[in-house]
């Protein structure tokens, strides 16, 4: 079934310019400081810093400033920027920003978790990828009235990728009414660039063994009617 051809749809998706739009890495710098006690953390952050930390071993606390985290995050791809942590002239890690903790008030952010990024074709690491939309206003299925129902704003892949690509981008143009788009349909056409795959049931972090298994689809889009 996923290979009918009535379901061939005419896309156009592009990563590798999107690729090549990615920087290598952004660096933030970071600060190793006591952070034991609420009263300190209240202290740093008051001061601007946020207390934050590299999950996986070995742990490093450490904080950053609360300005770097709010401008990474107003970018729709900040979850799959890799970062150099530098501490003074001196580089300490190569991170992903993983989690960000908010105040439930303010607004304003608590904590932050980084895991390292050192991925390989034997164990990849999971992200999330943004998927972006062009060509609704061509789109003629749209014109006469339908509309673009995006049922995933992300796709959850393995890579190992540097840089990681900021998103997937979509071409609805040709789309015509009823039509949908399925994660099968990117990794049949070949979107998914080498060294990046689908992380949904069935899949693992391990690219060979990934690119023999079958895996649970899951649509993205489609075009309903009103």
């Amino acid at each position: 079934q996923m290979n009918d051809p009535a379901r061939w749809i005419p896309w156009a998706i592009n990563i590798a310019r999107l690729s090549k739009q990615a920087p290598t890495s952004i660096s933030i710098e970071m600060r190793t400081e006591l952070m034991k006690g609420t009263r300190i953390a209240r202290s740093l952050r008051a001061g601007g810093r946020v207390p934050a930390s590299i999950c996986n071993a070995p742990k490093i606390h450490f904080t950053v400033a609360e300005k770097d985290i709010f401008q990474q995050y107003a970018i729709p791809s900040w979850m799959t920027r890799i970062y150099d942590l530098h501490d003074g002239d001196k580089k300490v890690d190569r991170v992903l920003m993983r989690k960000i903790y908010w105040h439930p008030v303010s607004d304003r952010p608590l904590s932050v978790d980084f895991v390292r990024y050192n991925p390989t074709p034997e164990k990849a690491i999971k992200v999330q990828i943004p998927i972006e939309i062009e060509g609704v206003d061509r789109c003629q299925a749209v014109a006469q009235g339908h509309y673009l129902n995006m049922l995933q704003r992300h796709i959850d892949v393995y890579t190992y990728l540097d840089p990681i690509p900021p998103s997937i981008v979509v071409n609805v143009e040709n789309f015509h009414k009823k039509q949908n788009l399925r994660i099968s349909d990117l990794w049949e056409s070949g979107a998914f660039p080498k060294g990046m795959w689908p992380a949904t049931k069935g899949m693992c972090s391990n690219e060979a063994i990934s690119e023999e298994a079958d895996f649970e689809d899951k649509f993205l889009l489609a075009i309903s009617q009103i």
